[in-house]
C-alpha cells in the first residue's frame, strides 16, 4: 500500500506525464518522436500499476463476499414464485360508473 504522499507524487507525475504526450502529439523530429514514445510508456506503466492497485484492493473483498456465499448461500438467487390462481375477471358497465368521480 502507497501511503498519501506517494499517491499525490505518482498522481502529479501523471498529469505532467498526459500534458507531455498532449504537446508532444505533434512531433516534427526523430528526437521528439522518441521522447513522445518514451513518455507514451511510462504513462502506461503508470496505468498498469494503477490497476493493479485497484485489483489487490479488490480482491480481499471478492474473497469475503466467496466465503460468505460459501457459507450462506447466494442471496441474490431468488427462489421461484409460487403459483398463483388467475384473477378474477370483473366488467364495469355504465351503470355501475354513475356516482363515481370521473378518472380520465
Amino acid at each position: 500500500m502507497q501511503n498519501r504522499d506517494e499517491k499525490v507524487a505518482a498522481l502529479k507525475e501523471k498529469k505532467a506525464l498526459e500534458q507531455t504526450l498532449i504537446q508532444l502529439k505533434d512531433y516534427k523530429d526523430e528526437d521528439m518522436r522518441r521522447h513522445f514514445y518514451l513518455t507514451q510508456l511510462k504513462h502506461s506503466v503508470y496505468r498498469s500499476f494503477d490497476a493493479l492497485n485497484s485489483i489487490s484492493q479488490e480482491m480481499p473483498m471478492l474473497e469475503h463476499r466467496s466465503e460468505l456465499i460459501r457459507k450462506q448461500g447466494n442471496p441474490h438467487i431468488q427462489e421461484p414464485m409460487p403459483e398463483q390462481k388467475p384473477m378474477k375477471v370483473m366488467h364495469i358497465g355504465k351503470e355501475d360508473l354513475e356516482g363515481m368521480p370521473d378518472l380520465f
